[in-house]
């Protein structure tokens, strides 16, 4: 098994030198952004797109169905958290410090969502759809009021984010998958599209902070910024 590892064993590191200030400042920028998305698609657009999908439910819903599971954070953490403890037991120092950094990287995001979804407390699509709530209603723990951020959408962008790090050349396939695992959640009218936006958000910011402080070595020579 181990001429199995042994190319990801032996690949070659680089520590991270970016520009002091570069990578904060880009966060800054996507977070400015996010933040006029998200405001324009609580107040303009949220309702709309989730009124259609619910008037339009067919064949799109039943395959969002499907691919909605995908954004299930037990499906990545358990697997890392097995490849971590099987790597510490083998002496493979590569792989364990890839696969807890993988394993770090969602979990501190979905934790970061399940908190943010009790403080903004925003009613689900459906939610509106019963009984015509909308809005937020913060410090709820009821499940019906926890739709901001998005946690499938979150997982699946911690993800893609963690990957690409591990895996630059492998970037857009990442983000394309995390994309569509988000928007499913939309199609199902389980989240509204600024949820899902923010989810994002979320996953991006947690996965910098954690790679710049805690593994900028893991990064390759053909560095993802």
């Amino acid at each position: 098994m181990s001429h199995l590892a042994a190319p990801l064993l032996n690949t070659r590191l680089v520590a991270l030198s970016p520009s002091s200030s570069g990578w904060r400042t880009r966060i800054v920028v996507l977070s400015s952004l996010c933040a006029l998305s998200l405001l324009s698609g609580v107040f303009l657009w949220d309702l709309a797109l989730a009124d259609y999908f619910h008037a339009h439910r067919g064949v799109a819903y039943r395959i969002a169905e499907v691919v909605s599971w995908a954004g299930q954070a037990g499906w990545y953490l358990v697997p890392s958290a097995a490849m971590w403890w099987m790597s510490r037991r083998l002496h493979w120092p590569l792989l364990r410090r890839l696969s807890a950094f993988f394993f770090l990287s969602v979990a501190a995001s979905v934790l970061a969502t399940d908190v943010l979804k009790v403080i903004f407390g925003r009613a689900r699509p459906w939610v509106w759809f019963s009984d015509s709530v909308y809005g937020f209603h913060p410090m709820n723990f009821k499940a019906a009021f926890q739709s901001f951020p998005s946690g499938h959408a979150t997982t699946a962008f911690a993800v893609a984010f963690a990957l690409s790090v591990i895996f630059p050349k492998g970037r857009t396939v990442f983000l394309i998958g995390g994309t569509l695992v988000a928007l499913s959640r939309v199609f199902v009218y389980a989240h509204f599209l600024s949820d899902v936006i923010a989810g994002a958000l979320v996953a991006y910011v947690t996965v910098r902070v954690i790679t710049h402080y805690q593994f900028a070595d893991l990064r390759r020579a053909s560095r993802v910024n």
